[in-house]
């Protein structure tokens, strides 16, 4: 996968990949600081992933159309990516992600 490889050579991190089976269970057990996860996948976990950020967990949301970017906006404090990934935009979006504490509205 093209984003574990690009992460694992941007910073010193353990990497999960997750199936979309995978993903709601993970999401109730395990503590994650960052999640890259596609828009897609958004619409099934978005209770879950609402309850990560809240705890603090970064999130960065990727899509292959322009127009799904604008779900950013559904969980402040993420990112989004455009794919393919192109030069160092998925690292930048990853650092910049621990570098900014957003502040959530409760």
């Amino acid at each position: 996968m093209e984003a574990e490889r690009i992460l694992a050579e941007a910073m010193p991190c353990e990497i999960r990949i997750a199936t979309p089976a995978e993903l709601g269970s993970l999401l109730d057990e395990d503590l994650f600081e960052l999640l890259v996860l596609d828009v897609d996948l958004v619409e099934e976990v978005a209770p879950l992933l609402r309850r990560r950020q809240e705890s603090g967990t970064r999130v960065i949301l990727t899509t292959l159309m322009a127009e799904d970017l604008a779900r950013v906006d559904e969980f402040p404090g993420s990112a989004a990516v455009a794919k393919p990934f192109f030069g160092d935009e998925l690292a930048a979006a990853a650092r910049a992600a621990f570098r900014l504490v957003p502040e959530l509205d409760h």
